[in-house]
């Protein structure tokens, strides 16, 4: 299972609880002396039954050197409990300092994915202007053309249409002309047959 991530504000009370799993009480970040548990060496009372036969207690006197052993060997215990709950603060702190690294290596990924994110959006913003300009300087070049030929097209269309009109202004006047002097001969014809047939009467 692993380690939940933690606030940094949430810290100290998270160590206050930890330390106090190992019945350290009052750990600040300032300097302190160390101090000694008062440990109570006391003989629990047998459970057996206190009336029982046995040869009366006889005194023993603890010799001196006896003391200092039994002293040396509290002195050991309380150096292997210091030590050992040290150890394991340490061990605490070495987790908490490879989670909060990983909390940073995240952070780190996050704000450069976010860069690279920004990035990409600035060039894909980027590009796209450049496409939408040069769609817009493509249409107004086709428009351009577009409108120069069309006013080609009418040009000539207009000069072809003056000249057909002109075409058929000439071809009714040549009727004119033609029907007036197809009555010019009939009048010519008749009068000519009117001649022979005084002729013909002489």
């Amino acid at each position: 299972m692993g380690m939940k991530l933690i606030n940094p504000s949430d810290r100290q009370p998270l160590m206050k609880e930890i330390l106090s799993e190992f019945g350290i009480h009052g750990i600040s970040s300032r300097f302190t002396s160390t101090k000694i548990p008062k440990v109570k060496y006391e003989l629990k009372e047998s459970p057996f039954p206190t009336r029982m036969d046995s040869p009366p207690a006889i005194p023993v006197n603890i010799s001196s050197q006896q003391q200092l052993v039994q002293k040396t060997t509290q002195l050991r215990d309380f150096i292997f409990v210091r030590n050992q709950a040290i150890n394991m603060i340490i061990k605490a702190f070495a987790l908490l300092d490879m989670e909060f690294q990983k909390l940073d290596i995240v952070k780190a990924e996050l704000v450069q994915a976010t860069i690279t994110f920004q990035k990409e959006k600035e060039a894909y913003n980027k590009q796209f202007r450049n496409q939408q300009q040069e769609l817009q300087e493509m249409l107004n070049k086709h428009k351009a053309q577009n409108e120069a030929w069309l006013k080609a097209r009418a040009k000539e269309n207009d000069k072809e249409r003056k000249e057909i009109c002109k075409l058929r202004e000439e071809i009714l006047h040549d009727q004119e002309r033609l029907k007036e002097e197809q009555q010019s001969v009939q009048q010519r014809t008749q009068q000519l047959l009117s001649i022979m047939q005084q002729f013909k009467g002489m």
